[in-house]
Protein backbone atom coordinates (compact mmCIF):
# COMPACT_ATOMS: atom_id res chain seq x y z
CA UNK A 1 0.00 0.00 0.00
CA UNK A 2 0.98 3.31 -1.11
CA UNK A 3 0.82 5.97 1.77
CA UNK A 4 -0.31 9.50 0.32
CA UNK A 5 1.82 12.72 1.29
CA UNK A 6 0.33 15.25 2.87
CA UNK A 7 -0.62 18.48 1.04
CA UNK A 8 1.32 21.86 0.74
CA UNK A 9 -1.19 23.62 2.84
CA UNK A 10 -1.17 20.64 5.35
CA UNK A 11 2.29 21.08 5.94
CA UNK A 12 2.54 24.42 5.62
CA UNK A 13 -0.18 24.39 8.69
CA UNK A 14 0.56 22.27 11.25
CA UNK A 15 2.86 23.30 13.56
CA UNK A 16 2.36 26.74 12.86
CA UNK A 17 3.03 28.43 16.40
CA UNK A 18 6.21 26.45 16.18
CA UNK A 19 6.84 28.14 12.90
CA UNK A 20 5.60 31.59 13.45
CA UNK A 21 7.94 32.36 16.74
CA UNK A 22 10.71 30.91 14.99
CA UNK A 23 10.47 32.92 12.06
CA UNK A 24 10.12 35.86 14.63
CA UNK A 25 13.18 34.99 17.17
CA UNK A 26 15.08 34.62 13.24
CA UNK A 27 13.96 38.19 12.62
CA UNK A 28 14.73 39.60 16.31
CA UNK A 29 17.96 37.96 15.95
CA UNK A 30 18.79 39.42 12.44
CA UNK A 31 17.71 42.79 13.48
CA UNK A 32 20.02 43.18 16.87
CA UNK A 33 22.92 42.03 14.86
CA UNK A 34 22.44 44.90 12.08
CA UNK A 35 21.43 47.61 15.07
CA UNK A 36 24.80 46.43 16.94
CA UNK A 37 27.27 47.45 14.57
CA UNK A 38 26.95 51.11 14.64
CA UNK A 39 29.90 52.30 14.09
CA UNK A 40 31.65 55.05 16.68
CA UNK A 41 34.02 57.75 15.73
CA UNK A 42 37.45 59.24 17.30
CA UNK A 43 38.78 62.37 17.06
CA UNK A 44 42.19 62.41 18.50
CA UNK A 45 45.21 64.91 18.51
CA UNK A 46 48.29 62.45 18.24
CA UNK A 47 52.03 63.91 18.13
CA UNK A 48 54.48 62.46 15.77
CA UNK A 49 58.00 62.32 14.33
CA UNK A 50 59.83 61.23 11.50
CA UNK A 51 62.52 58.41 11.59
CA UNK A 52 65.15 59.07 8.65
CA UNK A 53 67.19 56.43 7.29
CA UNK A 54 71.01 56.94 8.29
CA UNK A 55 72.65 60.13 6.89
CA UNK A 56 69.78 61.95 6.29
CA UNK A 57 68.45 65.10 8.83
CA UNK A 58 65.67 67.00 9.09
CA UNK A 59 65.70 71.07 9.13
CA UNK A 60 61.87 71.70 9.11
CA UNK A 61 58.67 70.04 9.28
CA UNK A 62 56.30 72.37 10.68
CA UNK A 63 53.92 71.51 13.05
CA UNK A 64 54.49 67.99 15.19
CA UNK A 65 50.92 67.57 15.86
CA UNK A 66 48.22 65.27 13.96
CA UNK A 67 44.55 65.73 14.30
CA UNK A 68 42.89 62.30 13.09
CA UNK A 69 39.27 61.09 12.25
CA UNK A 70 38.73 57.45 12.93
CA UNK A 71 35.43 55.33 12.66
CA UNK A 72 35.32 51.66 13.83
CA UNK A 73 33.76 49.36 15.95
CA UNK A 74 34.07 50.76 19.73
CA UNK A 75 36.10 48.11 21.15
CA UNK A 76 39.07 49.17 18.61
CA UNK A 77 38.65 52.58 18.72
CA UNK A 78 38.83 52.08 23.06
CA UNK A 79 42.33 50.28 21.96
CA UNK A 80 43.05 52.76 19.81
CA UNK A 81 42.72 55.25 22.11
CA UNK A 82 45.32 54.28 24.70
CA UNK A 83 47.74 52.64 22.73
CA UNK A 84 47.92 55.80 19.97
CA UNK A 85 49.66 58.92 21.97
CA UNK A 86 52.70 59.28 19.38
CA UNK A 87 53.03 58.07 15.94
CA UNK A 88 56.39 57.98 14.11
CA UNK A 89 56.54 57.86 10.67
CA UNK A 90 59.22 56.18 8.73
CA UNK A 91 59.33 57.75 5.32
CA UNK A 92 60.24 54.78 1.91
CA UNK A 93 62.44 57.33 0.37
CA UNK A 94 63.90 60.27 1.30
CA UNK A 95 65.35 62.95 -1.17
CA UNK A 96 67.28 65.75 0.21
CA UNK A 97 64.98 69.02 -0.30
CA UNK A 98 61.94 69.11 0.18
CA UNK A 99 59.47 65.72 0.70
CA UNK A 100 55.97 64.60 1.59
CA UNK A 101 54.26 61.79 2.91
CA UNK A 102 50.87 61.60 2.34
CA UNK A 103 48.44 59.98 5.36
CA UNK A 104 46.69 56.90 4.86
CA UNK A 105 45.31 53.78 6.52
CA UNK A 106 48.64 51.92 6.01
CA UNK A 107 51.24 54.93 6.91
CA UNK A 108 49.05 55.05 10.42
CA UNK A 109 49.25 50.99 11.18
CA UNK A 110 45.39 51.08 12.31
CA UNK A 111 44.24 48.41 13.99
CA UNK A 112 41.50 45.84 11.58
CA UNK A 113 38.55 47.48 11.18
CA UNK A 114 39.09 51.25 11.94
CA UNK A 115 39.16 53.24 9.17
CA UNK A 116 40.71 56.44 8.17
CA UNK A 117 37.67 59.13 8.30
CA UNK A 118 40.33 62.62 7.79
CA UNK A 119 43.50 63.78 8.80
CA UNK A 120 45.03 66.95 9.56
CA UNK A 121 47.39 67.97 7.58
CA UNK A 122 47.02 65.22 5.11
CA UNK A 123 50.02 65.47 3.83
CA UNK A 124 53.47 65.64 5.63
CA UNK A 125 55.74 68.32 4.30
CA UNK A 126 59.40 68.08 5.75
CA UNK A 127 63.21 69.46 4.58
CA UNK A 128 66.02 67.01 5.10
CA UNK A 129 69.45 67.91 4.10
CA UNK A 130 72.21 65.07 4.13
CA UNK A 131 74.51 64.76 7.33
Amino acid sequence: MKKELPSLGDRLTSNLPYKVVSVLVALVLWLSILWGRKEHVLVKNVAYDLSLPAGFLVIEDGRKLLNLKVAGPRSSLRKLAQTMGHVTFTPMTVSEGENLLVLHEKTLNLPTGVRLLSAEPEVLRFSVIKK
